[in-house]
């Protein structure tokens, strides 16, 4: 699906409206299982090309790479010869090079290397040997080597250290002796240092810390308040050279700590919920100089919490779903200067929110499909934030574009997509050569690797404001019907915005026929709107007068 870019001009009661039409595509990469979902995941861009895990209905599931063409979309190498699975997984790129594990059907889940080629793509090492796996936790690259978690079969799972080569895979340190194994996790940087969580002779897990040699790894502290067990729990966060986590203890509960790498530096950063009980504290992200995290204190249940690092500076962001039920608000990213994520304010359902920070300027986003969408997957591509929306209320998950208002937030999709609920299974998007890649089902050929590219600026819809004619208008009464040229499809959607771009009612066409008429209910007081009516591909805008 292909448009022209175009601009249009609108004058409503004065108001100048703007808009920059550009070109849109949606492109099936290729048809790689020809008799069902090729199911392609685990999407990585290395060296330029976009290496993903999927089945041809053949070979099972196996490493598959693509530079956005149908001809260079094929399976790297048959792991797992035949029809079982080699099951890449975790894949990371590292010196120009992807790693992956996967096993091969006779040395268990392994660490693998891959140049894109059949040849060039092969076991590091055999860690485990035999049959049985060593593959633990994904691995993270970390000054200039590939560090993670494996078991050897004798020391149990400690952390490892690869620079791709075979001698040069090996233990970095046994933290905790024995067949058990420490179980490092939660890998993260913080300017030359990464921190994990590892298990200790206790059972308890403890905050460690690596330069990534033996001598320089370390535990920070030993239990984060003496004499209790503690534990701390993933994933981290960052702020301004500090980690921020979740320690729990017996005396303090599960709060948010912060350490700067020493133990005199690893302090709890506030006693959210004070006494014994915990604030859970969760989602650790770094947006625009500010941590952003969900907790719960004696008054309000989850919600989200905005730190500059201190514990004065430590506060509730809002009570989204007021008194003791919680928002869960998650995936916190950073968008246009603010902090985007998702939570659920008891009267909508999950939806998208949208905070500079403060009370007051934490908001829904402006033109949220009605009902809980749940929002998912959010990803920066072309200046826009994109998402998976449960757009239906029913399990009809649709690719949504917002640049945080009203006007600018709608489900896009081609012009032949035919199946609901299509992007069902679609856990990640990635950008790759300026176009953004998914699995989506969007016709018969089953679930398989996409791609959406824009070329221009501006409104991403093609805007045609001349084509739809609607009586009576001015609306007198409590019916707007409409007049159209061409059919409306099945996700056709129409909206009643005020001129500063508020929706005002929202009505949804899952019928796949010609809206004939829509009811203006009788809340909508007398004056002038915008009637803006999404059919995938175009959007249509027409002035409204409502005089009752």
């Amino acid at each position: 699906m292909t448009m022209h870019t175009k601009q249009f001009i609108i004058f409503i009661g004065g108001l100048l409206l703007c808009f920059t039409a550009v070109a849109q595509t949606f492109t099936r990469i290729a048809n790689i299982n020809p008799n069902g979902d090729s199911a392609p995941q685990d999407l990585v861009v290395c060296n330029n090309k976009l290496y993903f895990r999927a089945t041809n209905g053949v070979n099972g599931l196996e490493l598959w790479v693509t530079d956005g063409t149908a001809s260079g979309t094929q399976m790297v190498k048959d792991i797992n010869p035949g029809a079982a699975n080699g099951n890449p997984s975790t894949l990371i790129s590292y010196n120009n090079k992807l790693y992956f594990y996967a096993n091969d059907g006779s040395s268990g889940n392994e660490l693998w290397v891959s140049d894109g080629t059949a040849a060039g793509t092969n076991m590091v090492k055999d860690i485990n040997p035999g049959s049985a796996s060593s593959a633990y936790v994904s691995p993270i690259v970390f000054n200039g080597k590939l560090y993670f978690t494996a078991n050897d079969g004798t020391d149990g799972a400690e952390l490892w250290m690869s620079d791709g080569t075979a001698a040069g895979t090996q233990m970095v340190k046994d933290i905790f002796p024995g067949a058990t194994g420490s179980i490092p996790a939660n890998f993260t940087i913080v300017g030359n240092m990464m921190f994990f969580s590892a298990s200790s002779s206790t059972g308890s897990k403890e905050l460690w810390i690596t330069d990534g040699t033996p001598a320089g790894t370390r535990m920070v502290k030993k239990d984060v308040y003496p004499g209790n067990t503690s534990v701390t729990y993933g994933p981290y966060g960052s702020l301004n050279g500090k980690l921020y986590f979740s320690g729990g203890t017996d005396t303090f509960g599960q709060e948010p700590w912060v350490s700067d790498g020493t133990l005199n530096g690893t302090v709890m950063l506030k006693d959210i919920y004070p006494g014994i009980y915990s604030s859970g504290p969760t989602g650790f992200e770094t947006v625009n100089g500010k941590l952003y995290f969900s907790a719960s204190d004696p008054t309000n249940a989850n919600e989200p919490w905005v730190s500059d690092g201190t514990a004065a500076g430590t506060q509730l962001l809002k009570d989204i779903n007021p008194g003791a039920t919680s928002s869960y608000g998650s995936g916190f990213i950073a968008y246009n200067g603010k902090c985007y994520f998702t939570a659920n304010d008891g009267s909508h359902g999950s939806q998208l929110w949208v905070t500079d920070g403060t009370t007051n300027g934490t908001e829904m986003v402006p033109g949220m499909v009605p009902g809980s969408s749940s929002p998912g997957t959010l990803t920066i591509y072309n200046n826009d934030l994109y998402y998976v929306a449960d757009t239906g209320g029913n399990s009809d998950h649709n690719l949504m574009l917002t640049d945080g208002t009203a006007t600018g937030t709608r489900l896009i999709a081609p012009n032949t997509a035919s199946v609901v609920d299509p992007l069902s299974f679609t856990s990640e998007m990635v950008v790759y050569n300026g176009s953004l890649y998914f699995r989506a089902n969007y016709d018969t050929a089953g679930s398989e690797l996409w791609s959406l590219t824009y070329t221009g600026t501006g409104i991403k819809n093609e805007i045609i404001p001349t084509q739809v004619t609607t009586y009576p208008n001015p609306v007198t009464g409590n019916k707007l019907f409409l007049q159209n040229p061409e059919k409306l499809d099945f996700k056709s959607k129409i909206d009643i915005l005020s001129l500063e771009g508020k929706i005002i009612s929202t009505v949804q066409n899952n019928a796949g026929q010609i809206f004939s008429g829509i009811d203006i209910p009788y809340s909508i007081p007398n004056g002038v709107y915008l009637l803006r009516i999404i059919s995938q591909d175009k959007i249509y805008y027409q002035k409204l007068v409502v005089e009752r």
